[in-house]
């Protein structure tokens, strides 16, 4: 339940906006191959997650194979079906899909099974990156009981998660050294962010 905070505390590699202009958020580049396939992202160097532990192309891979794989409870398979091999990790939540590709620590490159107009905005511009680590060691069926799934989020984003009370309110304090792909370093403008939730 807590997907529609993460635009306040969270990443994605890149959005699209109305004017289908590209918006970078985690990445500050990237590059499509001529054929439509590849999209290659570089990642701003010095973005921290909210627990001081760098991002890297790890945290993105990983996230993106976690969205195919229901036994982690995800719900955002159709959004990374069109990478190659994706329907191989449907399939056998054990595996990692081919077309997710970790080039190096700043570098990944996610290839489709065809070009697809529509990825940038539906695809890239949906999934909100996660921290690896703070998985490790957990089965995949453990995922959505994590603290970090049903208490606060650890993300990236200009605001970092403080304080969560399902279906009630979520509050949100200044993240000092939020860094982002489009340039911008530092604390956000206000201080301190509050949503209160109505059922």
């Amino acid at each position: 339940g807590q997907f529609f905070m993460w635009n306040w505390c969270a990443q994605r590699l890149a959005s699209v906006g109305a004017d289908g202009k590209v918006l970078y958020e985690a990445a500050e580049s990237h590059e499509v191959s001529p054929d439509g396939l590849e999209y290659t992202f570089k990642i701003k160097q010095g973005i921290k997650f909210h627990d001081g532990t760098p991002l890297t192309a790890a945290d993105v891979a990983f996230t993106w194979n976690t969205c195919l794989k229901t036994a982690a409870g995800s719900n955002s398979i159709a959004y990374v079906k069109p990478v190659k091999g994706s329907q191989a990790v449907i399939d056998d939540n054990s595996k990692d899909a081919e077309g997710i590709v970790v080039v190096d620590d700043q570098t990944i490159k996610l290839i489709l099974d065809q070009p697809n107009a529509g990825f940038m905005a539906k695809s890239v511009g949906v999934i909100f990156i996660a921290p690896k680590h703070a998985y490790d060691g957990t089965p995949l069926e453990g995922y959505k009981d994590l603290p970090i799934n049903t208490k606060l989020f650890i993300g990236t984003g200009p605001y970092k998660m403080t304080e969560y009370r399902d279906k009630e309110f979520v509050r949100f304090e200044a993240y000092d050294d939020f860094v982002s792909g489009d340039g911008f370093a530092g604390r956000p403008a206000a201080d301190k962010v509050s949503v209160v939730i109505y059922t």
